[in-house]
């Protein structure tokens, strides 16, 4: 039987903005419109119609920070009912205050609804579900974007999986699923999973996912591991839900200074974040 799944070729990078292109129906090329790797969310909204956000419905995990807060104030801004999912009640609130005063001029503030979810935990993410359940009747945007990075020491989640591919795939795969029907009511619903060219670094062992029976943890390999998984499962996701509508997108946003840099303060993470100030070549909105 298989044991091993492993990409062997390049996955070319993508954006979140380029995934908002097909979000919004453009069929055009993204070069003519000279849009690229530098692009903003806005950039892109501005040029494809901004009002066609209105009315919409998103979610965004991970939304106390980086890319995710980002997403949902340009989300916002344009119209868009937001519902921000964090794990921290204070960062929560203050990510929905600010997303709240996105609103271009002349404009009511936009609807703001805060979920609570720590995605390491199942009945965590079980609850938050229920509370968009309550909150929305739709989604039209679902984007799974947060993540931890390369954890120095092994740490599992609440059920035991190893805690990067505990949180970063099977916590948004588990959302997804108790999600799925609010998004098959949306209009042109689109799933955006963050995963990363950092898929190469891993592979995805079947016989010792979670490294309990042998396997040597190994920081950036666990990470690879898991953005593999997130990626294989925007593909699958794609697969079964052909002719329903429904656009499930894999994106790359590049590398960028945000709060992953940020897991650890060992050594070694230390002279990594210290790197990460060389390579980072976008900043937060460019990376959204």
């Amino acid at each position: 039987g298989l044991r091993r799944i492993a990409m062997t070729a390049s996955v070319p990078s993508l954006l979140l903005s380029v995934a908002m292109l097909r979000f919004f129906g453009y069929g055009g090329t993204v070069g003519a419109l000279a849009l690229g790797a530098k692009s903003t969310p806005r950039d892109v909204i501005e040029v494809c119609g901004p009002n066609k956000l209105t009315g919409k419905t998103a979610v965004v995990t991970g939304a106390t920070s980086g890319i995710g807060l980002e997403a949902a104030k340009t989300l916002a801004s344009y119209g868009c009912k937001v519902v921000v999912c964090g794990r921290n009640q204070e960062k929560l609130q203050k990510a929905t205050t600010e997303v709240q005063q996105c609103r271009r001029p002349g404009e009511e503030a936009p609807e703001v609804v805060p979920a609570t979810m720590d995605l390491s935990d199942l009945s965590s993410v079980a609850a938050g579900a229920e509370q968009i359940k309550n909150a929305c009747d739709k989604i039209d945007l679902l984007v799974l974007n947060a993540g931890i990075m390369a954890l120095p020491e092994r740490k599992e989640t609440a059920q035991g999986f190893e805690k990067q591919i505990g949180t970063n795939h099977f916590g948004h795969f588990y959302l997804t699923q108790l999600l799925l029907d609010l998004v098959k009511k949306g209009s042109e619903p689109r799933v955006v999973t963050l995963s990363s060219s950092a898929h190469g670094m891993g592979s995805v062992d079947l016989e010792d996912m979670h490294y309990k029976n042998g396997r040597n943890y190994a920081p950036w390999e666990a990470y690879g591991q898991s953005k593999l998984a997130n990626l294989l499962f925007a593909k699958e996701l794609a697969r079964r839900l052909e002719g329903t509508g429904v656009l499930s997108v894999a994106v790359h946003p590049g590398v960028i200074k945000t709060n992953l840099w940020q897991s650890d303060n060992t050594a070694g993470w230390t002279f990594t974040k210290f790197i990460s100030n060389f390579i980072a070549n976008k900043d937060v909105p460019q990376g959204t």
